[in-house]
């Protein structure tokens, strides 16, 4: 518990290198580039932030490298058969569905990060940072290094709570910390299930690629369901209920005719 835990820790503290030397290296350029008073002007913080993000999660990804956890388990990056990506497919747009459900009775929750989103989100470096390399680096971090920790230590589903717990908590944010927490349940069965980080990759990139999609198509809607309207939001719940179920029910057959 504690190496992980550890692992966390100083994963936390290379993000924050990375903003700091991020924050550091823009100034310094604007400063020699534009002066004093240009310095005042450009958007640095928006600059800083897709730097930092991208610094930030490098840092986190060479250190768990060099520190060799992401090397011999040959099944970690094995890819999984069409039909178990298809059914994890589905099960990850459902179950996006129902935390969002959940989550829609939350409002109360705090956003303590909404102002650094809007940023990265206003060029395509940030958000291929928040879509693309944020998720591998997570999964990399949370379930290819921590739930794989937890697993050799626990029963599966004390690993599996143990490390959707941490996965919230490590979002730092109120608001993500209790939808972080569900997807990083469902993400560490899936680990579980499958020992392949693909499957949980693939899920990580559909939930924040569809929430970018969300808050650049639709800037002014607070929720999903002012989007869709509340009787077609009612009906994709009720729909992601059972649908959510039979995914799982037939991602455990592959995954137990697989071993």
């Amino acid at each position: 518990m504690w190496k992980a835990i550890k692992t966390i820790l100083i994963s936390c503290l290379l993000l924050l290198v990375g903003n700091l030397f991020a924050g550091i290296f823009v100034a310094a350029y604007y400063l020699v580039v534009h002066g004093a008073e240009g310095l005042e002007k450009v958007p640095m913080s928006s600059a800083a932030a897709v730097l930092s993000i991208w610094l930030g999660f490098a840092l986190v990804a060479l250190y768990l490298w060099q520190g060799k956890y992401l090397s011999g388990d040959s099944r970690l990056y094995a890819p999984t058969s069409v039909r178990c990506l298809g059914w994890t497919c589905v099960a990850g747009v459902t179950a996006i569905m129902l935390i969002d459900a959940v989550m829609s009775l939350l409002t109360f929750l705090p956003d303590w990060t909404e102002s650094t989103f809007d940023m990265l989100q206003g060029s395509w470096v940030g958000i291929l940072g928040i879509c693309i390399f944020g998720p591998i680096v997570e999964e990399l971090l949370f379930r290819g290094t921590v739930t794989k920790l937890l697993l050799s230590r626990y029963k599966p589903w004390v690993a599996i709570v143990l490390s959707g717990l941490l996965f919230g908590i490590y979002h730092m944010n109120p608001v993500q910390i209790v939808a972080a927490s569900f997807s990083g349940f469902f993400l560490g069965w899936l680990y579980y299930r499958t020992r392949s980080l693909v499957p949980c990759i693939v899920v990580h990139i559909l939930n924040n690629s569809l929430s970018v999609w969300g808050s650049l198509q639709f800037p002014d809607a607070e929720l999903t369901v002012d989007i869709m309207g509340t009787t077609a939001y009612a009906i994709c719940v009720g729909v992601s209920i059972p649908l959510f179920l039979l995914a799982v029910w037939q991602l455990q057959r592959l995954s137990l005719n697989d071993e």
